[in-house]
């Protein structure tokens, strides 16, 4: 019996990609599945999407980008991370579309071309003002020019990344027309009729001015982010479960896990949950998480420890030993999302989904399944 275990709603998936597609209308979903599909599984998550419609993935390694197009041979690739030299040979060979951020990155891909006598699909990264990956947008004129001129290259789209959405103050609507001026740029360079892509999640929810050819929706089709002046609304799709590997009774004052910092307040009944933060539940929720046991939300009890956390499940709890734990997700009427036990670690869902260690996900779907070119969602 697995520890933990992840259970992946394939239905809500598919809700979640209808609404950003109603919403980007025209504007094509270039849908990010990098880290393992934010850890929801690679493979269910873009075999679903594709079913769905999806026709291009952005992914932040050069083995995410084999294995889906392993596992989705007719997808667009999208590999927006960092490429050594050694890798070039690797994106040419596999019908990768690399995102160019620097010269040598480009040289590297365009001499990996010419030597197999071919000619790469790639996008260009400009820096708007993200500060992290990209050519910098004052100096990219000459920078395009160059590799413009790079045999091995065949430029067809631009990018950007936008550091806040535009409810955050003007820098967005700067950053916005900076990628405007470098688009014109590039015009001027023969670089003409380039797929524009910006847009991610914050920023596609709240503007749809700059949703240009393609957006890039992350963690929206995950369920998580605001729903922002578009009113996209979407809804997490991925639970997180374990076990009660022991309940025991226990008298007032008892306490609790190292350093003893919970000491129970009345006589009540311990639950002992097989999940730790080896398995990515932070140790940070000492004494301030919660897990839900019997449709009810249970404390955790004293200090999150390697391999198990203790929660306080109440006097008058009839929770057994191998009764199921909802670490994230829904029971009963109780739920608990990754927004929520984000905020008790003071972090972002992001850092919460894809800290969970787990190889077991367990894929649920109410329809039947049908060839991607059958239907779409």
């Amino acid at each position: 019996m697995s520890r933990t275990w992840i259970e992946l709603d394939l239905d809500t998936l598919a809700e979640n990609i209808r609404a950003a597609m109603e919403a980007a209308g025209r504007a094509e979903i270039l849908m990010v599945v990098k880290s393992n599909a934010y850890n929801h599984g690679l493979a269910p998550v873009s075999k679903e999407a594709w079913r769905c419609g999806v026709r291009t993935f952005v992914v932040g390694t050069v083995e995410e980008a084999v294995a889906l197009k392993g596992t989705v041979p007719g997808a667009k690739v999208l590999f927006v991370g960092s490429a050594v030299a050694e890798s070039a040979r690797e994106i040419v060979q596999s019908g990768i579309v690399p995102v160019l951020y620097s010269e040598p990155q480009a040289r590297a891909i365009s001499e990996a071309a010419v030597t197999a006598g071919t000619r790469v699909e790639c996008h260009v990264k400009i820096d708007t003002g993200m500060g992290r990956m990209g050519f910098q947008w004052e100096k990219a004129g000459p920078a395009l020019e160059t590799l413009a001129a790079m045999r091995g290259l065949r430029i067809t789209g631009i990018c950007t990344h936008f550091a806040s959405g535009p409810s955050d103050g003007a820098f967005a609507a700067e950053q916005a027309e900076r990628f405007r001026k470098v688009v014109a740029e590039a015009a001027r360079h023969g670089l003409r009729n380039l797929f524009r892509h910006a847009s991610n999640s914050t920023v596609f929810c709240d503007e749809g001015a700059w949703d240009f050819e393609g957006v890039r929706p992350g963690i929206l089709l995950y369920g998580y982010g605001r729903q922002g002046a578009r009113k996209i609304v979407t809804k997490p799709f991925l639970q997180w479960k374990s076990r009660l590997v022991q309940v025991k009774e226990v008298p007032s004052g008892f306490p609790v896990s190292y350093d003893s910092t919970y000491r129970a307040p009345r006589r009540t009944r311990l639950g002992t949950v097989d999940a730790g933060y080896a398995d990515g539940f932070s140790r940070m929720l000492s004494n301030k998480g919660f897990m839900l046991v019997g449709g009810r939300r249970c404390p955790v009890a004293g200090r999150v420890t390697m391999n198990y956390t203790v929660l306080d499940l109440g006097p008058e709890s009839s929770a057994r030993e191998g009764d199921e734990v909802v670490i994230i997700g829904r029971q009963g009427g109780e739920e608990i999302w990754a927004d929520e036990m984000a905020a008790w670690r003071g972090t972002i869902p992001y850092e919460v989904l894809t800290n969970i260690l787990t190889g077991d996900r367990r894929v649920t779907a109410s329809r039947t399944p049908r060839l991607p070119h059958q239907t779409q969602c």
